[in-house]
């Protein structure tokens, strides 16, 4: 959830997003969520282990970050809602799915058909 924000290194993100695949990939975004809300990952880290990293890194720098809460995120919204919304980020939308702009700048939208 938290412990992967995304500003305190995506290398670090993507490193452990990759080891986690074969896992994550054969379930549901609900039941994966929940279940390492249950057992966490070795590498998972508290909100104040995050921040504490954050200001030693960037000191003076405000951090501001709000996942949504825990039941939008595995009850109401998609896997993404944030980046294609722009909850607390650009609205990024999903290219072939919403209107360009913003999802695509410069480009028409196309809709999706599996090849």
């Amino acid at each position: 959830m938290f412990a992967g924000f995304s500003k305190g290194g995506p290398e670090w993100d993507v490193k452990h997003g990759d080891e986690m695949w074969p896992e994550t990939g054969s379930r549901g975004h609900i039941s994966q969520s929940l279940y390492r809300l249950t057992f966490r990952v070795p590498w998972y880290k508290t909100g104040k282990e995050i921040y504490a990293e954050w200001d030693a890194k960037y000191p003076g720098q405000k951090l501001t970050y709000d996942p949504g809460g825990v039941f939008q995120n595995l009850f109401v919204k998609y896997p993404g809602w944030r980046a294609r919304e722009g909850y607390g980020q650009p609205a990024l939308g999903i290219p072939g799915m919403d209107p360009c702009p913003p999802a695509c700048p410069g480009q028409v939208s196309q809709g999706y058909s599996p090849k």
